[in-house]
């Protein structure tokens, strides 16, 4: 009967390295993965965007009569210029009915509109209507671009948070 030490030495040395070193490095790579949004308290405004005609501003809080306005695009802008408010950051919230891709193409629309108002920089992240933005996932930010000027999109097929509703995928355009 053969016993564990005399197996031991049966098995090449790089197997062993390799059972041990694989995990460790597995480990590694994703621990340096993007964990999501992190910037919440750096955040000037926040938007929350269901459709084209169908935007509302959750920060700046602008409630009236308890609810929160929801704005077509065109009164979007009319609104944010009579916000006070500083503009480095802006973050737009694509809620889950666009995957990935729509939700970067969202994000660099709002880019293009928002500069216009003086936002430096602008964020698009995918979520459900009233997640706090904190952690989740990057469909777009305006800080990274290729060399040509062009926006490039993160994390696209990054899939939406624990509890949100991936199965409704109803929205199948982008304006």
């Amino acid at each position: 009967m053969r016993t564990i030490k005399s197996l031991l030495n049966q098995i090449p040395q790089t197997l062993i390295a390799i059972i041990f070193i694989l995990p460790v490095l597995s480990l590694l790579a994703t621990s340096c993965a993007t964990t999501g949004f992190n910037e919440a308290k750096n955040t000037n405004l926040e938007l929350r965007f269901y459709t084209w005609d169908s935007i509302s501003i959750a920060k700046p809080d602008t409630c009236e009569n308890g609810f929160v306005p929801v704005y077509q695009l065109s009164e979007l802008t009319q609104q944010l210029a009579k916000l006070n408010i500083q503009r480095d950051l802006a973050v737009v919230v694509v809620v889950n009915n666009y995957d990935g891709k729509q939700a970067a193409s969202i994000g660099a629309k709002f880019k293009d509109h928002l500069a216009v108002q003086g936002f430096k920089r602008v964020v698009a992240l995918r979520g459900g209507d009233l997640m706090p933005i904190a952690g989740l996932p990057i469909a777009f930010d305006s800080a990274i671009s290729s060399g040509h000027g062009q926006p490039r999109f993160t994390d696209a097929a990054t899939p939406p948070p624990a509890g949100a509703d991936a199965a409704n995928t109803s929205v199948a355009s982008v304006r």
